[in-house]
């Protein structure tokens, strides 16, 4: 894979992370759309950091530290 394949692959991901969060939420379940939408941005700022930093993204989900080292140049 090319690395826009890469990061179209995180952006569709994310999208549709964000797309379970509103389904989630019109059933009225919070925690699960809460989820979703944490994995959306998730994904988006690791489509980020393989865009910018032309690396793998980093194995963690905490999404400050993944921003944070975006902050990093």
């Amino acid at each position: 894979m090319t690395k826009r394949e890469i990061v179209d692959h995180w952006h569709k991901g994310a999208k549709d992370s964000l797309r379970m969060a509103e389904l989630a939420l019109q059933e009225k379940s919070y925690a699960l759309s809460l989820f979703h939408c944490q994995l959306a941005v998730e994904k988006a700022l690791k489509a980020k950091y393989i865009s910018e930093k032309n690396s793998d993204p980093p194995l963690t989900h905490d999404l400050l530290r993944i921003a944070m080292l975006l902050e990093q140049h």
